[in-house]
């Protein structure tokens, strides 16, 4: 069997390293690693058959799709095993030549037996930063001992989780570029990141005022607990107050005066997350969050209701006809001319969003992943990005959904509605923009809120990867896959 597309030298040479060794591939997106995958599922046909996981269905379909158009493999010849399979269908279907499935799915199905691994001669883990812990995938590398080859675009920001990540797959090698290399420059186009600084109005900087008001007497109850040091908002994280919920929650049995502290904690961190909602999304989605408070009935919400700051931020917030200026600049930043994409954090922002470019002459399409009632099914999902695809819009708004994996077409410019602190979203992100020519990518940033920390967070963790990456040798991974043996 052969491949349609000409390889690029870059991923020849990580396909030599992979038919020797179980490799580790880590790309930035849109670079190729499918393509790599394909070439060795190819290599391995000659001893067996192949399996190739993915973390959702259409991620799944998408590398079926690729491995046929991109192959003389026949359709005939491959498998599609996912959760919308009954069991007792799933059986038979393994012993096709490539098997395109979900992790979980497999998971089970060797658990009852409907599958084996022994005639796999190799197992494709796409998206592979996922097995760690209790993730499917640790589960069925544990159970096989032939070929793996693992996809990330970043595979973690520290020594330690990549480590674990290689541990977990058995994987002694690792083949790594960055948009930087050589060997993978001459195949980019220029990339202009600009960060976009945007300033909270006075009128919503008084509702801020008003939070941070509110978060200190919650840390102030704490620490007259003696579970905090200081109830100054600004040396007391949202990790710590996460840190001190588990903390109790493991203690309350025993000792059931931590039910105050679970619900003190709880407070505290509803109002961590009205403020960030106000600094980094605006005014509309505080005011939806204020509205579900109300109906709440829990301690926190009703004594955090009954805090006179915080009541007073909640007048102020359902007065003012003052937003947030990152819509007007976003607005600023779209062209009917060009293919965008627009990222943010949360759902309502992202409708909101869509509303407003559309209210001002655009054409946006929301782009969400499944959960809750105003979810996409994964149908819905691949109907819109074929509509994208051919034009019909041109500016998706989406969640973190698109970020994974998704075949999205060909983007002129992103705009990035917040940072987030995580070098593998930021990667993934950025990696959407720039393909068939040069791409801009706008991130929004709001001076002095946590828009500003999670902007170096992300930056330093990309860079800790790639540090972190290039110090791991192949004789640490190969030591620590003795150990697991030992």
């Amino acid at each position: 069997m052969r491949i349609k597309i000409k390889p690029r030298l870059y991923q020849e040479k990580i396909f030599a390293k992979a038919v020797k060794e179980n490799t580790l591939v880590v790309l930035p997106t849109g670079l190729g690693k499918t393509l790599i995958a394909l070439m060795l599922a190819l290599h391995e046909l000659k001893k067996g058959r192949v399996l190739v996981l993915a973390p959702t269905k259409p991620l799944v379909e998408q590398h079926l799709e690729s491995f046929t158009n991109n192959s003389d493999l026949k359709s005939d010849d491959c498998a599609l095993v996912t959760g919308a399979l009954k069991p007792e269908e799933r059986g038979e279907l393994y012993d096709k030549k490539v098997v395109f499935a979900t992790p979980q799915t497999v998971r089970n199905d060797l658990i009852t037996r409907r599958a084996r691994l022994e005639e796999f001669s190799l197992i494709v883990f796409d998206e592979c930063h996922r097995a760690v812990g209790n993730y499917a995938y640790c589960f069925i590398a544990s159970e096989y001992e032939g070929r793996v080859i693992g996809l990330s675009a970043s595979p973690g920001s520290d020594a330690d989780k990549i480590k674990t990540v290689c541990k977990n797959l058995g994987v002694t090698n690792i083949e790594a570029r960055t948009e930087n290399d050589p060997d993978v420059k001459p195949y980019l186009q220029e990339k202009k990141v600009t960060h976009v600084n945007l300033e909270i109005p006075d009128e919503l900087g008084k509702v801020i005022k008003h939070l941070k008001n509110a978060l200190s007497t919650s840390l102030k109850y704490l620490k007259d607990l003696g579970l905090l040091k200081t109830h100054d908002v600004t040396k007391v994280y949202k990790k710590d107050l996460l840190a001190l919920n588990r903390e109790a929650r493991a203690k309350v049995s025993s000792d059931p005066s931590y039910y105050k502290a679970l619900s003190l904690v709880a407070r505290a961190l509803k109002v961590m997350h009205a403020q960030q909602l106000l600094q980094t999304q605006g005014v509309a989605s505080l005011k939806k969050y204020f509205n579900g408070l109300k109906h709440q009935s829990s301690k926190a919400a009703a004594s955090l209701l009954r805090d006179r700051d915080f009541q007073e931020a909640m007048h102020l917030v359902f007065k003012t006809e003052v937003e947030h200026p990152k819509f007007n600049a976003l607005l600023d930043l779209i062209s009917p001319d060009e293919n965008q994409l627009v990222f943010t954090q949360y759902r309502a922002t992202a409708e909101l969003i869509t509303s407003l470019i559309n209210d001002s002459g655009g054409n946006a399409r929301v782009f969400v992943g499944q959960r809750g009632a105003k979810g996409m099914t994964q149908k819905e999902q691949l109907k819109v990005l074929e509509e994208f695809r051919k034009g019909e819009f041109n500016t998706l708004v989406s969640t973190s959904i698109s970020e994974e994996g998704l075949d999205i077409p060909s983007i002129d410019t992103a705009v990035f509605f917040e940072p987030v602190p995580s070098a593998l979203r930021m990667v993934q992100r950025k990696g959407r923009v720039g393909r068939a020519k040069t791409g801009k990518v706008y991130v929004l940033v709001t001076k002095g809120t946590v828009d500003e920390k999670y902007k170096w967070i992300a930056y330093y963790k990309e860079k800790r990867m790639k540090k972190a990456i290039n110090n791991i040798s192949r004789e640490d991974l190969v030591q620590s896959n003795l150990k697991s043996f030992m």
